[in-house]
């Protein structure tokens, strides 16, 4: 089976490192599966550079960054033709559109497959795009959502007359490469070991509300630092925000990092406050990690966690604060941790791949 994976870039978030995570899985687990990735974004990252080291798949780059521009039909084409796939697998709402277009032209035995990966989505709000979008999804053979929460909110607004090619496959991590992992060095960050660590690894962008956090960390004791982990197009606002309030010196803004595992096991607490999510992927890797995990109360956090005890009113800096504080109680914090850790272990990336594959070879 040869597979080709087309998705706008393999920038840090959620949804780059799951299609990097199945990529390189897929491959180690069905050796006779061929995998291939389709990108528009031509700047190196650490998941491209992972999917180049650890396993023998091919990246390519369509030929014109814009990735509206027409004339990238002509890019799509060329490479699916020379390529004889047998899935293409298609993620972000752009590659979808696309997706539809080329669903005319690519060959019969070629099935397309599109993932949602998120609950929300602001084009919902417009009733007149529901038509567009209903023709996208049609032209699919099968639709995967990461959750339960995703797979409704679709099917609300879609109505689709036959749904029975609708599919939820929750997003699954490597357990062990978290759990195993050795902790980074509190000292790279300037962090003492009597600090209390809370660590949010998200893309700085809307919807992620790391505002909250940092009124949180205002409200705290001076023993409590946060570690800030990714980049987007609201990194200069959040730190804008933290000097404004004067927290500076006790956030570290990490950037983009490929070292998440050790930073997890280095930190204390793990908090999400995401307006939206599609699956919560960075709450799975830190309840696997074996540290606390606080998130929003949002039903894809709640599908993860599995309890509401973990979960916060969104933009609630007082209940998260009392949250934390509670973690202070060092019975309390070993029963949580435990449970989470426990409860990450039913979304096992081996779960994930095999559901993928079991999908790809019935459609």
């Amino acid at each position: 089976m040869k597979v080709l994976y087309i998705l706008d870039s393999l920038k840090s978030g959620g949804v780059e490192t799951m299609v990097t995570q199945l990529s390189v899985s897929m491959q180690k687990l069905y050796p006779s599966t061929q995998i291939e990735v389709l990108i528009s974004d031509k700047s190196r990252t650490a998941n491209e550079l992972l999917l180049k080291k650890t396993g023998n798949i091919k990246i390519h780059h369509l030929l014109f960054k814009y990735r509206l521009n027409p004339l990238n039909f002509f890019s799509y084409l060329k490479i699916i033709y020379a390529g004889n796939y047998d899935i293409i697998h298609i993620h972000n709402l752009r590659p979808q559109l696309w997706g539809a277009v080329i669903s005319f032209f690519v060959p019969n035995r070629c099935k397309l497959v599109t993932t949602e990966h998120g609950e929300y989505n602001k084009k919902r709000s417009f009733r007149i795009l529901r038509k567009l979008d209903l023709f996208v999804y049609e032209r699919y053979h099968c639709i995967i959502s990461v959750s339960e929460a995703t797979q409704d909110s679709l099917l609300k607004w879609l109505r689709p007359k036959h749904i029975d090619k609708y599919h939820i496959i929750p997003n699954g991590i490597d357990i062990d490469k978290f759990k195993n992992a050795l902790s980074a060095e509190r000292a790279q960050f300037g962090f003492s070991e009597n600090d209390i660590i809370i660590i949010c690894v998200n893309r700085m962008a809307h919807g992620k509300d790391m505002i909250t956090i940092i009124e949180t960390l205002k409200k705290l004791s001076d023993k409590y630092k946060l570690l800030a982990v990714g980049d987007g197009p609201k990194l200069n606002e959040y730190k804008n925000f933290a000097a404004a309030i004067n927290v500076s010196s006790r956030v570290v803004f990490a950037g983009e990092r490929n070292d998440i595992p050790p930073l997890l096991k280095m930190s204390n607490v793990s908090v999400a406050s995401s307006l939206f999510e599609g699956f919560g992927l960075s709450v799975l890797e830190a309840m696997a990690s074996g540290i606390v995990v606080l998130g929003t109360d949002i039903k894809p956090f709640l599908e993860v966690i599995g309890n509401k005890d973990f979960l916060f009113p969104i933009g609630d800096s007082n209940v998260l604060m009392e949250k934390i504080l509670k973690l202070e109680n060092i019975t309390h914090y070993n029963q949580s941790k435990e449970y989470l850790s426990c409860r990450a272990n039913k979304f096992s990336y081996q779960r994930m791949i095999e559901r993928h594959y079991l999908l790809y070879n019935e459609i």
